[in-house]
């Protein structure tokens, strides 16, 4: 999903008429940290070990994912809003990677990790890690499964162990949903 995406799915999203309503429903529909909660079990590793304390702060904050100043209008939505901690929300206002602090290239690897915390709790969720090489599945916030491309082909695993391998990545997407109706 792209910013101009996003922005045009909030047109239609209910509005508050001011800050405090806004942050209240956010808050009350979040209740943590949704970047925490979508981070893998490396990532998650890797954040508490470098700022265990920062990251572990139990401040939360209402986190634009369009910025108010430059989207006035969605700045009382609360679909504009994800609820992240401030340690997170600091690195990705610098445009920072949550994870190793580099520099983000562009606003939308910022707009990137907003989604993934937005939306991973969702739905199934295909989060590419490496471009056309490496992806992490989530299942309702919670990193489940990853697709690598070898030789060629996507090869899908679940839990570690390799379930299927395909030609084509939408082929794969489709082992892996139908892998999840035969676990139920």
């Amino acid at each position: 999903m792209t910013g101009y995406e996003f922005a045009e799915s909030l047109k239609l999203s209910a509005k508050f008429d001011n800050w405090e309503d806004t942050r209240n429903f956010a808050f009350n529909r979040d209740r943590e940290c949704q970047l925490t909660a979508c981070l893998t079990p490396e990532e998650l590793k890797i954040v508490r070990q470098e700022n265990g304390y920062q990251m572990m702060s139990s401040i939360l904050d209402p986190c634009h994912i369009l910025d108010k100043s430059t989207h006035k209008e969605y700045q009382y939505c609360p679909e504009n809003i994800v609820i992240i901690n401030r340690y997170f929300h600091t690195l990705l206002t610098e445009h920072r990677h949550p994870i190793t602090k580099e520099f983000l290239n562009s606003r939308n690897d910022v707009l990137d990790w907003y989604f993934r915390a937005k939306f991973s709790k969702e739905e199934t969720m295909f989060h590419e890690v490496h471009p056309d090489e490496y992806w992490l599945i989530y299942q309702q916030g919670k990193a489940v499964g990853e697709i690598k491309k070898i030789s060629n082909k996507y090869c899908l695993y679940f839990n570690g162990v390799q379930i299927g391998c395909s030609d084509g990545f939408e082929y794969v997407q489709n082992i892996y949903m139908e892998y999840l109706r035969n676990l139920n």
